[in-house]
């Protein structure tokens, strides 16, 4: 019966010729973790990839177990072995790994795979992290902007109302001060047409025709001096407000100014 060649699987598994049964345990042990189906997502080309390996390393390991089988009294594969089949000049060749994306042949070393993948992990967790950290920053940043957008658009609202109001206000406050002023002379005129019709009926002393004119005089001077509404300030201040917020609701520099202030926060 020809014997096996020990190197040919201890190659596919990544291990060097005078291995032991324990350290080819091992290293299946560590190529079933890298080979699971489950280790590589939804590529499909990976896991059909990783099924024909590990069915490639479990033959491998069966083949190996034989031989340990056939030579009880031996703890190691032989570090140089020669072919029982004398007639045979040639080696077989070696099985070959190719990965998915077509890299040079060559062993695999679980362990060097298992530490490739750990970096690429953590290569791909830091990404992650600073993907996240980026979202995060551009999401900070939008609400930003987007509040300094909204505290301009009720600033403008809020500071137009409140004009509006004041103006409002003031228009009604003469009209109102208008309106008492005339009622207060139709009230005196009436007074005073009844002082000259019943001579001594705002007194026991009847008042003679020229001191009635001119106590009626005196208050109509009175009543059409006397002050109401708005004083020239508050009116003056109401036009300013009006004439600033039109002026920056149009004009290019408070507009540019705005914009910087949303957009920078500056």
């Amino acid at each position: 019966m020809q014997d096996i060649d020990t190197s040919k699987y201890l190659y596919i598994l990544g291990l060097k010729p005078g291995a032991s049964f324990d350290e080819i345990k091992d290293a299946r042990s560590g190529w079933a973790k890298i080979l699971h189906p489950d280790m590589h997502g939804d590529d499909e080309k990976k896991k059909e990839f990783a099924r024909e390996k590990f069915a490639i390393m479990n033959d491998s390991v069966d083949q190996l177990k034989k031989w340990f089988e056939a030579h009880p009294a031996e703890k190691n594969t032989p570090k140089d072995q020669e072919k029982s089949d004398a007639g045979s000049s040639e080696q077989e060749p070696q099985e070959e790994f190719k990965s998915p994306d077509g890299s040079e042949p060559g062993p695999m070393d679980w362990r060097e795979w298992e530490n490739s993948r750990r970096d690429d992990y953590r290569k791909q967790q830091s990404d992650s992290l600073e993907s996240e950290i980026d979202y995060r920053k551009r999401m900070t940043k939008d609400q930003e902007l987007k509040s300094r957008k909204n505290i301009a658009a009720w600033g403008k609202i809020v500071v137009g109302v409140l004009l509006v109001f004041m103006f409002i206000g003031q228009r009604t406050d003469s009209h109102s001060v208008i309106e008492r002023r005339q009622a207060a002379l139709v009230q005196e005129d009436q007074i005073y047409q009844y002082a000259l019709s019943v001579p001594g009926a705002f007194g026991p002393v009847e008042k003679t025709r020229e001191e009635i004119d001119s106590e009626h005089r005196a208050n109509v001077a009175r009543i059409e001096g006397a002050g109401g509404g708005p004083d020239g300030f508050t009116q003056f201040l109401t036009i300013a407000g009006i004439a600033a917020y039109c002026w920056a609701m149009f004009a290019k520099r408070p507009k540019e100014r705005i914009r910087k202030w949303i957009e920078e926060g500056a």
